[in-house]
């Protein structure tokens, strides 16, 4: 008997601790003012040899799906508002965002050579944050200045990551 409190217990304890970590922010808070809660999180979703974000966040009750993006050459190029950007499931479910605001680029200069950051977002629904949360991502894609910004090469453990998050948000937890 005395094996299976010790059982339950751990799993009770694990449980309570997995959920813990699983939904720490970058940002969390909440305006003094008006009370509205700002949760942020920025995670990677790419290799060392690649460098791509995702920003999951949460102001009130409206959700913000985002993409950054450093390459290695010059693109002076902004998304402008209304540009769609997307996020391919592995379930084959394309989600797709509107940029809801004009992002330029941030052009300099680095390692002898020149890198832009690329930086969109988007509002995203509660049924699309949903969807993020039950399946993994296997692409996403953006377009800037009529170039195509495709990234393909997405580690499993981050996206999961991704997952995990996009649940937090819509489970308020």
């Amino acid at each position: 008997m005395s094996l299976l409190k010790t059982l339950i217990i751990s799993a009770l304890l694990c449980s309570s601790m997995c959920s813990y970590a699983q939904c720490k922010f970058d940002k969390d808070k909440k305006d003094d003012f008006t009370g509205e809660k700002y949760r942020m999180v920025e995670q990677r979703i790419s290799t060392l040899t690649t460098y791509w974000w995702m920003t999951l966040e949460q102001k009130g009750t409206t959700y913000y799906l985002g993409l950054k993006n450093i390459t290695n050459n010059h693109i002076g190029k902004s998304v402008r508002k209304g540009e769609k950007f997307y996020f391919k499931l592995e379930n084959g479910k394309v989600l797709t965002l509107e940029a809801d605001q004009d992002y330029a680029p941030s052009v300099y200069s680095a390692n002898g050579g020149t890198q832009t950051t690329i930086i969109v977002k988007g509002i995203a629904d509660e049924p699309t944050m949903k969807e993020l949360s039950g399946s993994s991502i296997a692409s996403v894609r953006l377009v800037v200045g009529g170039i195509e910004k495709t990234h393909n090469q997405i580690p499993s453990r981050q996206t999961e990551k991704v997952k995990e998050y996009a649940s937090c948000l819509v489970n308020g937890k």
